[in-house]
């Protein structure tokens, strides 16, 4: 069962039934934002080597910006496949996301430390695109109350559940890996979403070995319409080019 600690997308809608519909009018809102500062919280387990993982993010997002990601000492800019960050020696660098994500597979995994941190901060994904044609993702919807606040859940489909986990297909020929999960929305007492939650499973067939990979993602947005995003010449030159 989805836990309760999560996200918030401090967006305002009514709460009526437990609908598809209703999950609809939540993306629609987060779809009207101009812009928000959100905490993202990232917790994974299992595989091989039943390895735990936990990552913490900030992010804030206003429209026609790039994505700006912090996280320690890195500073990552993100439009689309563009990602901009600083290298060890402190110099803004582009970098193609999704090229750098296959050929650091292509390497066995190996890359920087700042090219690395760059790949996982900014493959994360942010409120407004996890719930970006929702009716596609979702399968089933249900509702319940507790403190004071309304959850809506969801069950996802194999490609929803695919999609926010990150997941990728297999090699062609294999066995593919096996994708589900659940969404969750949390609606106060005076309308607004409160916390947006995504829990995932990756299943991995390996001879007579499953392989299941647990994820969960949390977002906590803040300052909803009024984040402001500040986008140094240089990135933005790199950007262009």
């Amino acid at each position: 069962m989805i836990s309760l600690a999560a996200a918030c997308l401090l967006v305002f809608l009514g709460v009526e039934g437990s609908s598809i519909q209703d999950l609809l009018k939540i993306s629609e809102k987060v779809e009207a934002a101009k812009s928000y500062r959100v905490e993202i919280s990232v917790e994974q387990s299992g595989g091989p080597a039943s390895i735990q993982k936990k990552t913490a993010v900030s992010c804030k997002v206003e429209r026609g910006k790039p994505f700006l990601f912090t996280k320690g000492n890195h500073t990552i800019y993100r439009n689309r496949s563009q990602t901009v960050y600083k290298n060890k020696e402190g110099v803004w660098t582009l970098v193609d996301l999704k090229k750098a994500q296959a050929g650091a597979r292509a390497r066995g995994g190996k890359s920087s430390p700042a090219l690395q941190a760059a790949m996982s901060i900014a493959a994360l994904p942010v409120p407004h695109h996890a719930l970006q044609d929702l009716k596609k993702k979702i399968e089933k919807v249900e509702k319940t109350e507790k403190d004071g606040m309304t959850i809506h859940y969801a069950n996802l489909t194999a490609d929803g559940a695919k999609e926010l986990s990150g997941g990728r297909s297999g090699k062609p020929g294999s066995q593919q890996p096996e994708y589900s999960g659940r969404i969750g929305v949390v609606v106060n007492a005076k309308g607004g979403v409160e916390r947006l939650e995504v829990h995932t499973l990756t299943r991995i067939q390996r001879g007579d070995k499953a392989i299941e990979r647990k994820k969960t993602i949390m977002m906590k947005v803040r300052d909803l319409n009024t984040t402001k995003v500040e986008v140094p010449k240089q990135v933005v030159e790199l950007m262009k080019g």
